[in-house]
């Protein structure tokens, strides 16, 4: 059950990460928000029907490498937008299967960067504990620790009122860097679900990927996109 609830973290964080982009760029309102997840929710418990018929018609492999290569497709011109960094496809099933286990058992090694106003509460260590659901689809954190969120992170300063932080996720969990974040006292900038401050987009940035697969080391980095400040993004050159 934990690592289904992980799984279901890692291919379910796209949406959850646009949904804070689209909320500070048009201007939505929390109902509206919500009402994108209720469409969210219901397209793809359509497209489940309309996949289950097609891959009986077609064949589960082709069927997952042109969902692979149309899901693709949307995150690159949804990076165009604001960048989301890092991006990690399965051509095939059995590739799917396990890179979705590799996750789920911390195999594959994370690096996101964020940037954040305000004084953090502590500059660096680990911020752990269970989450649990709150209200307008955010999640907060708790200090039990029976299945926790396990965060790594350091931070440098950037400028006034301004600072750089590198996170090293250990888990899998929906919304966890955020969380974190705001557990530490200073929301991502431009996370506004967390009471972040307004901006041009979520300062979150998937930007490594570091893992073994089939005896081949594999080290994905990604460059931080426009309108992050080249100065912003070179405080991270060293991950």
């Amino acid at each position: 059950a934990v690592q289904e609830q992980d799984i279901d973290g890692v291919k379910t964080d796209v949406i959850y990460v646009l949904l804070p982009i689209w909320q500070a760029q048009f201007g939505l309102s929390y109902a509206q928000i919500g009402l994108l997840r209720g469409a969210y929710a219901g397209m793809m418990a359509g497209f489940q029907l309309l996949a289950s018929r097609a891959a009986a018609r077609w064949g589960r492999e082709r069927l997952l490498v042109g969902g692979t290569a149309l899901a693709g497709l949307a995150y690159l011109l949804a990076g165009q937008a604001g960048g989301l960094g890092v991006l990690l496809l399965a051509l095939n099933a059995a590739a799917a299967s396990t890179l979705a286990q590799m996750f789920a058992s911390g195999q594959i090694h994370k690096t996101y960067w964020a940037v954040a106003a305000g004084k953090p509460s502590k500059k660096q260590g680990w911020v752990t504990g269970d989450m649990v659901k709150a209200r307008r689809g955010a999640w907060k954190l708790l200090r039990s620790q029976h299945n926790p969120a396990r965060t790594r992170f350091d931070s440098a300063s950037l400028e006034a009122g301004l600072r750089f932080y590198r996170l090293w996720p250990q888990s899998g969990k929906t919304h966890q860097l955020r969380v974190a974040m705001k557990s530490l006292g200073c929301p991502i900038l431009g996370d506004v679900l967390y009471g972040g401050e307004v901006a041009a987009r979520v300062f979150l940035h998937a930007q490594r990927l570091v893992f073994a697969y089939q005896g081949e080391q594999m080290d994905i980095r990604a460059d931080a996109p426009l309108p992050w400040p080249a100065a912003w993004a070179a405080a991270g050159e060293d991950t």
